[in-house]
């Protein structure tokens, strides 16, 4: 595909939460790690590997949902085991925590959902 096509995705452009105010609540991608890192009780390390894969295969399933493709959680979670070389139940245990944490840190910076 070529490069002008790839679409990437950060999860630190949409958790970060009104930083332009002192001593306002916000989360950084550290901050991210460590909540995923508490709610699946998994090492902060291994969350990181696993929510650095799904940063490098998010974009292209985007892509691929706009062409028609039919990707799934499972796909998704098949591509980051094979990614980092991490057991399954592990990847899915970060992917469901970083969902939360990623659904929560949205919600605040898009108050309407409240």
């Amino acid at each position: 595909m070529p490069n002008c096509m790839k679409m990437g995705f950060n999860i630190g452009q949409y958790v970060e939460i009104n930083t332009n105010q002192k001593g306002a609540d916000h989360m950084n991608k550290t901050d991210v790690i460590t909540k995923v890192s508490q709610k699946s009780e998994i090492a902060a390390d291994i969350c990181e590997k696993v929510i650095k894969a799904f940063e490098d295969q998010a974009g292209d399933a985007l892509i691929g949902k706009f062409k028609g493709d039919k990707n799934n959680r499972a796909d998704m979670l098949a591509g980051i085991t094979e990614k980092t070389g991490l057991a399954l139940e592990d990847c899915e245990k970060v992917l469901t925590a970083f969902e939360e944490v990623f659904g929560t840190g949205l919600s605040d910076k898009l108050r309407f959902f409240k």
